[in-house]
């Protein structure tokens, strides 16, 4: 709970025109993550899913060209979110 509400003030801090680096870095990794940006698509999904999917990523890749982050930065954005994204798998299993 304490980590959606610090990323929902991130978001806002963002979009809102005052953000820290760290606020654009947890909105950057969070996008990655939700996006599925280093995650690859079962190739036995629904067309339906896998252009959502694919939508996704292209929207993502959108903002990410917009930022000219360098190799460095695009790989500490992927670790983050494959980690958020397990992190978040993990919890699901618990509850």
């Amino acid at each position: 709970m304490q980590r959606e509400l610090r990323l929902t003030e991130a978001y806002r801090n963002v979009f809102g025109g005052s953000p820290t680096r760290e606020d654009q870095e947890l909105v950057l990794v969070d996008l990655a993550k939700y996006a599925g940006w280093s995650m690859v698509t079962p190739p036995d999904v629904p067309d339906s899913v896998l252009r959502q999917n694919e939508g996704k990523r292209e929207l993502f890749l959108r903002i990410r060209s917009f930022l000219n982050l360098n190799d460095s930065d695009v790989l500490a954005i992927e670790n983050a979110a494959r980690r958020e994204a397990v992190m978040s798998e993990e919890f699901q299993y618990q509850t």
